[in-house]
């Protein structure tokens, strides 16, 4: 096997990129809600829902699964507020 292979076979086994990209974007929203949430009188939403965005990207590894947690954790408090 020469490099090139081995690296192929290293990212396609370890989710590639787009997982790692999807992890950061997730955190980065968590840590805006976090901080919005602790700020808020009223925003336990937001805090809970930081924390999971923040904490579900080391769990789970598969992309579609992520991408459904994610955006269902991002939707949450903005839902509970409108309920």
């Amino acid at each position: 096997m020469n490099e090139i292979e081995i690296m192929q076979s290293m990212t396609a086994s370890s989710g590639g990129s787009t997982t790692f990209i999807l992890s950061i974007v997730f955190s980065i929203v968590g840590i805006i809600y976090f901080g919005y949430g602790k700020k808020r009188e009223g925003g336990e939403f937001f805090y809970y829902s930081g924390i999971g965005l923040m904490v579900f990207p080391y769990i789970v590894t598969e992309q579609s699964e992520m991408i459904a947690i994610g955006i269902l954790l991002i939707l949450s408090p903005l839902l509970m507020r409108i309920l």
